[in-house]
């Protein structure tokens, strides 16, 4: 998992690969861009998620559980990257949206 650190939390530091088109590609509007900062990656997806967008190398990015209001995991860090691109406070709108009932 080499590649998946980098010492600037809010530096764009590699793509993502959207494989699905889902409640985090249209909150994101398609953006392919993330931080990365960690040292462990999802290696089973649980029964019930999918997943929607990975790195170049295969690392899973982000999940989302089909069906449900909104469901989601990122591999990333969003709440780090709002200032720099506006795309991630969409995600976080989304949210906010349905847990009022609006989506």
């Amino acid at each position: 998992m080499k590649g998946h650190s980098n010492p600037k939390p809010d530096a764009l530091a590699h793509k993502i690969v959207w494989t699905k088109n889902g409640t985090l590609k249209r909150a994101m509007d398609g953006f392919d861009r993330v931080n990365t900062s960690h040292h462990q990656a999802v290696d089973r997806v649980a029964r019930g998620f999918e997943v929607v967008a990975r790195a170049p190398d295969g690392v899973i990015e982000a999940m989302e559980r089909p069906g449900a209001r909104f469901c989601c995991a990122v591999q990333f860090h969003p709440e780090r990257l709002v200032r720099k691109a506006p795309q991630f406070l969409n995600l976080f709108r989304e949210f906010v949206r349905a847990s009022r009932g609006k989506r």
